[in-house]
Formats: C-alpha cells, structure tokens, sequence
C-alpha cells in the first residue's frame, strides 16, 4: 500500500490500521503526521526532495522506521533518521563507482520524480503483483493541495481557476497542477509497462483525485477487505536485511 498525502487522505486514512501486519505499507514523508496521529506507523516512509521542510517528519515515532531515501533527500531529514535507510540510484556517476569499486551491482529506479512514485517504483521493484494507492490525488479534490494535518491543521481551499482540467476517479473533470499532469502522466505509463511484462495489479483506492489509467477503482475498505487477509510481519524481513557494503567494503567506498 503506497500512502500518499493528497487531500483525499483524510476520508479514509483510519481504513489503514485494519491493513497493519497485512501489507506492505510505504508512505510518502508528508502523509506522515496524519498516519501518526490515526495511530498507525507504517513499514517504511520516503523522501525525495532535497528542500522538504524538516517539520512535515518532526514527529518521534518515525526515527527508526526504514526510510526510502535520495542520495540527495534532506539532510536535516536524513540526520535526525536512525533507522535503515534504502537509496535508490538516481544515476550519478560518483555512487555507481563507490558499487563498481566493490563489486555490486546497483540497479537504477524509474522513479518518475515525486516521493510517491518512487515508493511505487521500489513495490514494483521488489515484486510485489498488487498496490494499493491511497491519497494519489494527483488533483486539487476539494480544491485543497494536500491533506489536513499536513502543512496545515486545516489545508486551506486555494484558487484552481485556469489550473489544467483532467479527467477524475469520481468527478468529470478536476483541477490539476503541471507537476501533478507530469506525474499522473508517469503513473498512466508505467503502470501500463509493468502490465505488459507481468500481472501487475493496481488498484486505486484514492477516493478522490485524478483518474490514473489501467487500475481498479474501489474503496480502500474495499480493497483491504478483499485483499489484506493474510498476517506478515513486514518489519521482521527488513530488521534481517544487512548493509550492502560490509567493514571493508566501507573503508574502500570512504577511501
């Protein structure tokens, strides 16, 4: 289950405890504070941008849960995580010859540029055959850029007068952003990529937003009824995982 922080987070964001040690959960940095204070803590959280404000994640709880991070993420951020920490490759030369010098391979991630199509990217990745998207507006629902209790208690209603229109999972038309087309544009891509090689299954359990192409649309009560029937205990697997550099290898990445 990829949480993201879209406005429509907040209708359905207590759904996710019933889900806890039933999926995967990887959620993007500014959902956050609104999944602490449901009480739930997910399997893993991600940051991306360099510039995100340290306050969105300034929340004790999070510390030690495995962060899905950029070479590049913040790094008031990355200080203050003391948890496992999973980088994805983002190309540059200096980090693929620290892997090349030791001898490992590091894949490169179509991460598509925003937190959450990144968390995407990893769930494919590692091979999961289901996501579940939850707050992926990719939209102005309710004519709101975020979730409350995100950068805002309340997120203010904004102008989306000459915004581009898109087509919606539940309206005609909604308002939406460039950087949003640009990712709902990945989303309509990749997903349609990954369903061509295996059985990739998307469901989109976004009760508001932007229409992404080749997913199931359900409620996430839904979607965790039908699909989250099964007890795992994620955090066991990634607490096994080791570094990918052992002692020597690290003195010849610093060297």
């Amino acid at each position: 289950i990829v949480v993201a922080a879209g406005p429509s987070l907040n209708k359905n964001i207590a759904e996710l405890k019933r889900a806890k040690n039933k999926a995967f959960i990887i959620a993007c940095d500014t959902a956050i504070k609104p999944l602490i204070k449901e009480g739930i803590i997910p399997d893993m959280y991600a940051t991306v941008d360099g510039k995100k404000p340290p306050m969105l994640v300034d929340v004790e709880e999070i510390k030690e849960i495995p962060l899905l991070c950029s070479m590049f993420s913040s790094y008031e951020i990355m200080k203050e995580h003391k948890g496992k920490k999973f980088f994805f490759n983002e190309g540059y030369i200096l980090f693929n010859q620290l892997y090349n010098k030791n001898g490992i391979s590091f894949e490169p991630v179509n991460g598509g540029g925003s937190v959450a199509t990144f968390a995407f990217s990893l769930a494919y990745m590692i091979g999961f055959q289901r996501i579940i998207l939850v707050g992926q507006d990719l939209a102005f629902t309710n004519n709101k850029t975020h979730a409350d209790g995100t950068f805002q208690d309340k997120m203010e209603e904004i102008d989306t007068r000459g915004l581009i229109m898109v087509e919606g999972n539940y309206e005609e038309k909604i308002p939406c952003r460039g950087d949003y087309k640009l990712y709902l544009d990945w989303y309509n891509d990749y997903i349609e990529g990954c369903q061509k090689v295996n059985k990739l299954r998307v469901i989109n359990a976004t009760e508001g937003g932007a229409k992404i192409r080749n997913t199931e649309l359900m409620t996430l009560k839904e979607a965790i009824d039908i699909e989250c029937n099964k007890e795992v205990n994620i955090g066991d697997y990634i607490e096994k995982l080791e570094p990918v550099f052992n002692k020597e290898q690290r003195k010849i990445a610093v060297q």
